[in-house]
């Protein structure tokens, strides 16, 4: 059981470690000036859960329309 907690504390250490670059400096920035290419529409796709998760429009009963003015003896 301790073995394995510390492994798994090292393997966490490992994974938190910064990346291993193979290209140097330049090359990285050349890349970056380049630019990206365009990115592609996401096309939406129906899922179970996304519609159990969705959030309906809330509707109020009332309709209050433009702006009245009330003085304190108005109810």
């Amino acid at each position: 059981m301790i073995l394995a907690g510390v492994l798994a504390f090292a393997w966490g250490l490992w994974l938190g470690m910064p990346g291993r670059y193979t290209q140097d400096l330049q090359e990285i920035d050349d890349v970056m000036a380049q630019g990206g290419r365009r990115r592609r529409v996401h096309k939406k796709r129906f899922t179970p859960y996304a519609w159990m998760q969705r959030q309906l429009p809330v509707r109020t009963a009332r309709k209050t329309r433009g702006f009245s003015v009330r003085g304190p003896d108005d109810l």
